[in-house]
Order: C-alpha cells, then sequence, then structure tokens
C-alpha cells in the first residue's frame, strides 16, 4: 500500500482475489486506500492486516460484503496488540465483524473470548492470542475463568 492509480486504471476488478495479506504503514492515507482495493475486489474472502493499530481499522468500518475470514494478529514482537473491551465491542458491532466467520485476534482476556463468541453471530472458527502477565503460565490459578473448553 498504497496502490497508485495506474495500477487501478490497468486492473480496474480484480475479480479471482480470494486473498489479501495487507502490511500498513504509519500513514493514515494507506487506511483510505482498503476501501478503494476492496471497492475492486467483490470476491474477496480472506483479509490480513499487519502494521497498524487494530483500534484504527476498526473504527474505519471498511465495507466489503465477501470478505468472511479476518485475520488482525500481529506476528511481530514491535506489533503486538491486544484488544480491549471496547474495541472488541466495536469489532462485533462492525460491518466486517458482523459478517465474520473466522477470526484470529489477540486479546486482553479470556472473557473476550467469551464475547466474541456470543456477540458475533456468525462467528464459526476463532483462533485468538490472550495476553499475559510476565510470569504467568497457562493453568495460572488467577484466571477468573473456570470453562473445560479454554485452556
Amino acid at each position: 500500500m498504497p496502490a497508485s492509480e495506474n495500477l487501478y486504471s490497468i486492473v480496474t476488478k480484480m475479480n479471482h482475489l480470494r486473498s489479501l495479506h495487507v502490511s500498513l504503514g504509519d500513514d493514515s492515507t494507506t487506511l483510505s486506500d482498503l476501501q478503494a482495493l476492496f471497492d475492486r475486489t467483490p470476491h474477496l474472502y480472506s483479509l490480513g492486516i499487519d502494521g497498524c493499530e487494530v483500534s484504527q481499522l476498526i473504527d474505519l468500518n471498511f465495507i466489503c460484503p465477501s470478505i468472511r475470514r479476518l485475520i488482525l494478529t500481529s506476528h511481530s514482537d514491535e506489533h503486538d496488540e491486544y484488544l480491549n473491551d471496547t474495541q472488541l465491542t466495536i469489532l462485533a458491532n462492525s460491518l466486517l465483524g458482523r459478517q465474520c466467520e473466522i477470526l484470529s485476534v489477540d486479546v486482553e482476556n479470556l472473557m473476550n473470548i467469551i464475547y466474541l463468541v456470543k456477540n458475533m453471530v456468525y462467528l464459526r472458527a476463532l483462533t485468538s492470542r490472550c495476553h499475559r502477565a510476565k510470569g504467568e503460565n497457562s493453568r495460572s490459578s488467577s484466571l477468573s475463568v473456570k470453562d473445560e473448553f479454554i485452556t
């Protein structure tokens, strides 16, 4: 990103594009370029985004009716962002969140996972990484959630 207008003049529609992973910089103009890209990809099923704060993306409320899989996790330690309650509420109620079936997201606590499952009605698969304080292991007794499906 950003895609040049020359590219869009040559390739007006990307009808066969099903999956896209975008790495964004700190420039806010690249975020607005995403909607222009979505308008040219009517069959885009999967969207992965790296390199910007997830909260910025959620607030923009992109429109792309074909997207069913969102990958909002960071693969870099320097861009780790764990979504909090407010951000997850916005995600679940956003246009992309309401149509999402497969989600990969980093969350602040285990209760966030339960919230997503209950509030994203079309969600059928969830991959999540939960933030843990240093020194806390996965079976820590300090966790407030006791559930046979969460380990």
